[in-house]
């Protein structure tokens, strides 16, 4: 468990005349699973080892200061309060509207409200993603037959949702992806499963699960392939150990989700998920040399 997290967002009274101090005030509960297992032999000249690890976590906020309903984390531009800490739910939730699909007669986007009139407000809004993965996990291969020697790495995700914003067509900057209008709704085509061009519920669209993608991945890391000269060739120069190596890194990406990379990379936790149009992480080619004398 963690106790005492440090939090804002109590409510103090206007005499005060300040903004809400950081309180200790959150504590989160969490429980998971961590399993290793490994392999190693040889067969001659021939070695190999075989690594994998995996990791569950279950995430929950047990209590917050009671002056607090629940403190919204991550936004993007105008749209606020997107991740949120509240007790009974997982640390820092995507909080947003439920979207139920187009309305054939206008190409509006509906979404599913507790008032006949069918207009969605923040009473409306629920849990509709979480940024935390059912569990994580690993791979190492090292093979090595002679001089050499041959490595793959990978590191997966499974179960963690993305939140999307680079589908923002009500803003004049800024690149559109395909998936925003691809089979979207039109006169001749009202099964569409996207809104019309120019619809009207932009913001409510936008933060509904619409935008909810799922995350999944798994990522080769890294592949090397190295080639260690003989003793009795590099002795001769006063070097005990000469090796040459060549190293793929995140060259091989696995996923169904539809943004740039699932490897979301954000320095704060309350925006955990979010996918702002984050540089993808570049794909590289190393080669280098060890040299130990």
């Amino acid at each position: 468990k963690t106790r005492d997290l440090i939090v804002t967002g109590a409510t103090l009274g206007l005499t005060v005349g300040n903004n809400t101090p950081p309180l200790n005030a959150g504590n989160i509960e969490n429980k998971g699973f961590e399993f290793e297992l490994g392999w190693r032999d040889r067969v001659g000249d021939f070695s190999y080892s075989v690594n994998a690890n995996l990791a569950t976590l279950k995430n929950k906020v047990t209590h917050i200061h009671e002056s607090i309903t629940r403190i919204n984390g991550g936004s993007f531009h105008t749209y606020q309060g997107l991740s949120v800490f509240e007790v009974g739910y997982p640390a820092w939730y995507f909080r947003g509207y439920e979207f139920t699909g187009i309305d054939k007669a206008t190409g509006e986007p509906t979404f599913k409200t507790a008032n006949a009139d069918g207009k969605p407000s923040d009473v409306d809004k629920t849990m509709i993603g979480n940024p935390m993965p059912d569990f994580t996990y690993g791979l190492t291969i090292n093979l090595a037959w002679k001089g050499l020697d041959f490595t793959l790495f990978g590191t997966g995700s499974q179960g963690n949702d993305m939140w999307m914003f680079l589908t923002r067509p009500d803003r004049a900057r800024g690149n559109r992806l395909h998936l925003l209008y691809e089979d979207r709704w039109t006169p001749s085509n009202t099964s569409g499963s996207k809104p019309k061009a120019g619809f009207g519920a932009t913001e409510q669209y936008f933060t509904s699960d619409a935008m909810i993608f799922d995350g999944s991945y798994f990522k080769i890391k890294q592949i090397q392939l190295g080639y260690t000269l003989p003793q009795k060739w590099t002795k001769h120069i006063f070097i005990d150990n000469l090796r040459f190596y060549a190293s793929l890194e995140d060259f091989v990406t696995i996923t169904n989700y539809p943004g740039f990379d699932p490897e979301v990379s954000l320095n704060s936790s309350t925006t955990m998920g979010f996918d702002k149009g984050n540089y993808p992480i570049s794909k590289k080619v190393l080669f280098g040399i060890n040299v130990t004398f």
